[in-house]
Parts: structure tokens; sequence; C-alpha cells
């Protein structure tokens, strides 16, 4: 794969907006080092589905309770301008594997079933995240939800971009039939395969597969992806934790959900469950452990402050949370406002596996602020949703600095972010050059990536 042709955004901001925007530029990191002196970590990284930006005690919800999360944010770091690589599901999943923004990888909306295996899904000649891992000597696992195909027909490893194809050496409790509405108590409809025992719960089953790989790999470094189905539609809790968050004061309260508070609980357990065999295998401070999402939460309560929510460009869509866990090296107590994005993990990864990040990403290494010996010197961050049965619907965002433009339905709309993160008062009018130089940020990525977005 060729380089990413990246073109000169100073360059065009400094043209076209003059001091407007580029003054909100953070400045270029100096020169580096060299990639931070650290041992091999493994790499885990915990994703729960649907789960909004302010729904982790540690982000500020004050109904639902994650304390091993919540541990795992005042031990490490924890940050505030994490975003998903998409509003929706597949995309964020396919940026993860392959650090290209998911227009360029041509997933830009969620993906469906097809009576026959369609063209929509993750190419198996995508160079991905497991790949790269792998010439350091990395094995790779997969746990729970894929979501990055359309084929569900016939052998699962003979299917198109199944996990295996993509690098992944170790697959489990990854749906074999489509997931629809989710399905939360064996026996699983979307994996009639898996064996266990009738009535088992699927948070538990994942942290028990978690912590089984995590006990095979002990020995050698390993990258692990614990995705989780959890917390999205249809919502179903333990009766028990259910019942607890029911006769919960602020159980009725706007942002408030029981059912979801009772299943994000249990996502929370897996958590303490992988941590708890970290410490017993003393693998922990040598585990980089993140926890994050895949995109905002649908109810768009769940996200205020910000606007928005699941399928949507605003920031309720498709801000997140991020938290990085590493004795030893991640800072305890540390929160960070660094922008980052889905797409930065598998850079991320591969210098700290020792290696120069590749070019032909899109992502960045976050490594540096990870590790305290540097930061990150990132421009702009952009999103495309693309519905793909309604292609005039095209939605499409750039972030710079502070200032983000969303356009859709045929008009831009300006925000600024430092003075109103949600999103409430469109500055388009008052900045017409500005709004100009973004269009012109938008209309290059967008040729860049080739979406036939124009």
């Amino acid at each position: 794969m060729k380089p990413l042709a990246h073109p000169s955004r100073r360059a065009l901001l400094g043209g076209v907006l003059g001091g407007t925007v580029a003054g909100l530029l953070p400045a270029a990191a100096g020169p580096s080092a060299g990639r931070p002196a650290v041992r091999r970590p493994n790499i885990l990284v915990v994703s729960i589905d649907d789960l909004g930006w302010r729904e982790l005690g540690c982000y500020g919800h004050e109904f639902n309770e994650t304390p091993e999360i919540d541990r795992l944010a005042k031990e490490g770091m924890r940050f505030t301008k994490a975003y998903a690589a998409a509003p929706l599901c597949s995309p964020t999943r396919a940026a993860l594997v392959s650090g290209l923004y998911p227009a360029r990888t041509g997933i830009t909306d969620f993906l469906r079933p097809e009576q026959a295996p369609g063209m929509h899904f993750l190419p198996p000649r995508t160079h991905s995240l497991p790949e790269a891992l792998a010439r350091s000597g990395y094995t790779s696992g997969l746990i729970g939800k894929w979501h990055l195909t359309e084929d569900y027909s016939g052998r699962y490893r003979s299917r198109l971009a199944n996990p295996y194809r993509l690098g992944f050496d170790e697959v489990r409790a990854s749906e074999t039939r489509y997931i629809g509405d989710g399905d939360y108590v064996a026996p699983y409809a979307f994996m009639p395969g898996l064996p266990g025992p009738r009535g088992e719960y699927l948070t538990d089953r994942l942290a028990r597969e978690a912590s089984a790989y995590i006990t095979r790999h002990r020995d050698r470094p390993f990258f692990l992806h614990v995705s989780n189905y959890a917390v999205h539609t249809r919502l179903q809790g333990k009766p028990e934790l259910l019942a607890k968050y029911r006769a919960k004061p602020g159980a009725t309260r706007p942002g408030s959900s029981p059912v979801l508070a009772a299943m994000l609980e249990s996502v929370d357990q897996q958590v303490g469950q992988i941590v708890r065999t970290l410490d017993r295998l003393g693998l922990t401070q040598d585990t980089l452990l993140m926890v994050t999402s895949d995109n905002g939460a649908p109810r768009h309560d769940a996200n205020r402050p910000l606007r928005g929510g699941k399928g949507q460009l605003y920031e309720g869509g498709i801000r997140v949370p991020l938290v990085a866990h590493w004795p030893g090296t991640v800072a305890a107590g540390r929160v960070d406002d660094t922008m980052t994005s889905t797409i930065d993990l598998l850079p991320t990864a591969v210098e700290l596996a020792g290696r120069t990040p590749p070019r032909a990403v899109d992502g960045l290494s976050i490594a540096p602020v990870l590790t305290g010996t540097g930061r990150l010197d990132r421009e702009t961050l952009y999103w495309v949703h693309r519905p793909r049965f309604r292609r005039a619907d095209t939605r499409a965002a750039v972030r710079v600095g502070d200032l983000k433009l969303v356009r859709q339905a045929g008009r831009a709309e300006l925000y600024d972010l430092g003075s109103d993160p949600g999103e409430r008062t469109d500055l388009a009018r008052r900045k017409p050059k500005t709004v100009k130089g973004m269009q012109q940020l938008l209309r290059t990525h967008l040729r860049d990536v080739d979406s036939g977005v124009r």
C-alpha cells in the first residue's frame, strides 16, 4: 500500500483562513528523541458498544456504577477529547483494525445481513493491526463482536472478511449470524454453535474467555480486543442488578436508565475480572489496558451536555470515553485533552511494539502521550457518514483545533467547541471565511479518501 497523500493542511489553513483558525492549532511538537524506551507491552482493548461519553462514573455520571473502570482512570489516564472514527459501529470497528478513516475502507454505515454474500465488508487485503503486530512477535485475539462482514453463510473461516482473514490468531464468542437486536442470555440466537450453560450471561462469558486467553498467552506479547455486545439494544440486564437500579434514587431522572446501568455494571465487573487475571499472572505492569466505545449513546439525554447521539456527527455521536491503564508507564491520575481517534490504535500499538508506525495509515501514534515522553501534533480530524441506502444523505465533519464544521442536509454548521461543547450556537453566518476554508479542507479530505462524495 502506498503512503497516504496527506495535503498540507497548515498551508490550506494559512492561505484560506488566515489567522482565524491557524492561531488555534497546537504548536508542532519538537523532534522526538526516538520511540519511547519502554518494554513491549501486551495491548488489551475493551470496547463497550454504544457507550456514551458521560456514562462512566469517572466521566461524571452519578447514577451508573463503574468502580472498576473508575479505578483504572484514577490509576492511569482519562482522555477528554477521544473520538470514535464514526458515529456507528461497523465503520469504527473497521478503523480500529485498519488505522484508516472508514471512508477509505468503504465502510461508512453499519453492515447488514445479506441473503447472499455482499460486497460490503472489510477487505481481507487490508493491512491490519494483528498483521502489523505479528511482525513484532505478537499473537492476536478477538473475543466478542466483529460486525465487519455481511456474509453469514457457510463455514465461518471461509466467509468474506472473517477475523482470521484479517490476521487474528484466535476468535472466541464472535457472532456467526447477524446480531440483530442483541441477545444476552444463552442459548444465543446469533451464536447457536457456542457451547455453554443455559442462562449464561453473555458479558460474563466474554470475561471468562478473556481470562482464559490471557492465561494461555501469558508468556508472549499479545493483542486482545474484548469486544462487548453490551450495552447495545436490545437492553437486557441481570435480574438482580436490574432490581438494584430500579430501586436506586434517581432511576427516573433524564439520563438514567436502570437496565443500561445494570448492563454496564456487568461490563465493569468483566473489566475487574480481566484486571485480576493480569494481577494474578504478574502481567499488570506489562499490559496497556484501554477501555473505550465505538460511538456515542443512542439516547441523547445520556450524552448531555454534548449534543445528539449515535448516528449523528454532533459531539454526542462521536466523542467517546477512553481510559488508559499501564502502571509504571502511564502516570496515575492524568486527565489529558489530546484529540485522539480510533484510527490511532494501530500506529500506537506498532510503536509500542518497537517498530516505526506505518506511513500508509491515517492514524497517529499516541505512544508519546501515554508514556509522557511527548505530545501528539494533530491538526485535524475528519468524519464521513454515508448511509448505504440514502447516498444523498451523506454527512461529513472536520475538527480543526476547537473549531468544528458539520456538513449535512446541504448546509454547513460551524461550532467553537472550546466555548460551546454542546454545539448550541452555529457560527457559520458570522464567520463565512472560516466556513469556506474548512469546507475546502473537507473537500480535499473527501477526494483523498475517494469516498465518492464531493
